[in-house]
């Protein structure tokens, strides 16, 4: 059980060889306040002392994760007062090492938490702020694995979609 904030809520995604990626906040911990990365094996034991993402401080938080194959792609938001900064960081090598974190995007006003989207032109994060609406920004580029995986996605929606719609009798 990870001590965090429900307010923020955990993010969590899985990989091939079973390794769950985990993001979450807390206000309280022994390394302060902040949003956090750590992998857990399949019975769920955490492998390593939990990362900090970011400075430590309470503005920090609300991060997702994703997962394809060693590639590990972290986002969060980081409050500085009243604007915010989008704040990545990526791993190739299964999450044993992140890359220094990177500003994608900054509001000098209210912003939306960020949300990993995968689509056939690669891994974008979905962000609203006040300052441009809403942008899907881009994390990387389209890989062979990303298309198959959205291509098996939309396959399985639409056979799902077909066999809901076959049932579905018009209303008399």
């Amino acid at each position: 059980m990870i001590g965090a904030c429900p307010h923020h809520g955990p993010a969590l995604a899985a990989g091939r060889d079973g390794t769950l990626h985990a993001v979450w906040f807390t206000g309280e911990s022994p390394q302060g306040p902040g949003a956090f990365y750590a992998r857990f094996d399949r019975e769920g034991a955490m492998r390593e002392r939990p990362r900090r993402l970011g400075p430590p401080q309470p503005g920090v938080g609300h991060s997702a994760v994703h997962v394809n194959g060693d590639r590990v792609v972290i986002v969060w938001k980081e409050a500085r007062g009243q604007s915010a900064s989008l704040m990545a960081a990526t791993s190739r090598d299964g999450g044993q090492t992140f890359s220094a974190p990177r500003e994608l995007a900054t509001a000098s006003h209210s912003a939306d938490h960020p949300t990993l989207v995968v689509t056939r032109r690669g891994l974008r994060v979905s962000w609203f702020s006040a300052d441009t609406g809403h942008r899907l920004l881009p994390i990387e580029e389209a890989t062979r694995s990303h298309s198959r995986l959205l291509g098996r996605a939309c396959t399985r929606m639409a056979s799902v979609l077909t066999r809901c719609l076959v049932y579905i009798e018009p209303h008399r």
